[in-house]
C-alpha cells in the first residue's frame, strides 16, 4: 500500500532507532542505517537488522544452526554460496519476493533467460538486474569470502580502497546520497538490450531491480517521469519495474503513471531471503 511521506518517514525513524539500540552502524546517508549486515563466518551472528540482500548470498548454506533473536528464527551458515551456480541467486529473490508480496503463484513463474522469470501462461516476462554501486559490490565480493583468501589484510585494504569499511568482522557501506541514479542506468541498459533483440516474445516486459536506497514519495514520482520519459524512446519498454530495497518494494506501473510503495517487516525478508537460498541449492 502507497504510504504518505509522514508516515513512511515515522517508520524509518523508528527503525533507525531499533538499529541505534542494537548497536548497528551505517554509512551515513542520513539515516543511519546498516548496509551490509554483520555476518561472520567464525562463530559470530548478525543483528535483528538485515538490510542487504547479501544476507542470504552471503552466508546461507545447507549446513546451518538455528538461533531465536527477539522471535526471529535466524540461521547460522559457515559458508557462502559457490560463485557459479545453475540459478542465480537475485532471480531466486526476485521471483520468491513477487510470490510474497503480490500473491502470485511461485509455480507459475519459470526461471529461464531473456527474460529471467517468465509466467508459465506466456502473458508475462520480467527480467531482473541490480543497481548498486561497483566499488561496493566489489567490497561485498570480498567480504564475502575474507576468510578465505590468501591474504585477509589484503582484502581489508582493497574494502577500504572501494570507499568502504570494515571494522569488528562488519562491512560497513561505502558513504553516498540516495538517488535514481544507478536505477536509471541500469533501466536504459535493459530497454537496450530488450530492444536489440534476443528475448522470447511476450505480452508484457517488465523489469525487477534491486537496490538499496531509501527514496520519498518526491523521489519516487520524479523516478516514474524519468522513467517514462527514458522508455518513450524505445518501441519496446516494461510497461512495470519493480525496485527491490530493504524493507520495502516501489512498483512502477508506466502506462497508467502510478505507483505504490510495499513495506515489509525484517522478519519476513530474512525469511524471503532464505526461500530464495534453497532454491539455488535446489538445483546445485
Amino acid at each position: 500500500m502507497r504510504k504518505g511521506n509522514g508516515e513512511r518517514n515515522r517508520g524509518r525513524k523508528m527503525r533507525r532507532r531499533e538499529m541505534q539500540k542494537a548497536g548497528a552502524r551505517g554509512g551515513e546517508r542520513g539515516d543511519g542505517r546498516l548496509f551490509t549486515p554483520a555476518f561472520i563466518t567464525s562463530g559470530q551472528f548478525f543483528p535483528e537488522q538485515v538490510t542487504r540482500w547479501t544476507v542470504v548470498l552471503q552466508y546461507v548454506t545447507i549446513k546451518m544452526k538455528i538461533i531465536r533473536l527477539k522471535g526471529i528464527t535466524m540461521k547460522k551458515w559457515d559458508a557462502p554460496l559457490p560463485k557459479h551456480t545453475k540459478l542465480d541467486y537475485y532471480e531466486c529473490y526476485a521471483k520468491i519476493i513477487l510470490s510474497h508480496l503480490l500473491s502470485i503463484n511461485c509455480e507459475s513463474i519459470l526461471i529461464r533467460d531473456r527474460p529471467d522469470l517468465q509466467f508459465i501462461d506466456d502473458s508475462r516476462g520480467i527480467e531482473v538486474t541490480q543497481a548498486i554501486d561497483q566499488d561496493q559490490q566489489i567490497a561485498e565480493n570480498l567480504y564475502t569470502n575474507i576468510h578465505s583468501v590468501r591474504s585477509k589484510e589484503g582484502a581489508i585494504q582493497e574494502i577500504h580502497h572501494c570507499g568502504c569499511k570494515y571494522e569488528d568482522g562488519i562491512l560497513i557501506g561505502k558513504l553516498g546520497t540516495d538517488s535514481f541514479k544507478f536505477i536509471m542506468k541500469a533501466i536504459e541498459t535493459k530497454l537496450e538490450k530488450l530492444n536489440n533483440g534476443g528475448y522470447a516474445r511476450f505480452c508484457h516486459y517488465e523489469l525487477f531491480v534491486f537496490s538499496d536506497i531509501y527514496a520519498n514519495d518526491m523521489m519516487l514520482n520524479d523516478a516514474l517521469l524519468s522513467m517514462r520519459t527514458l522508455s518513450n524512446k524505445y518501441k519496446l519498454s516494461f510497461e512495470k519495474i519493480f525496485v527491490s530495497v530493504p524493507g520495502s518494494l516501489y512498483i512502477f506501473e508506466l502506462p497508467s503513471k502510478q505507483f505504490h510503495v510495499i513495506d515489509y517487516s525484517n522478519k519476513l525478508q530474512y525469511e524471503m531471503a532464505c526461500q530464495a537460498r534453497e532454491l539455488v541449492e535446489a538445483d546445485m
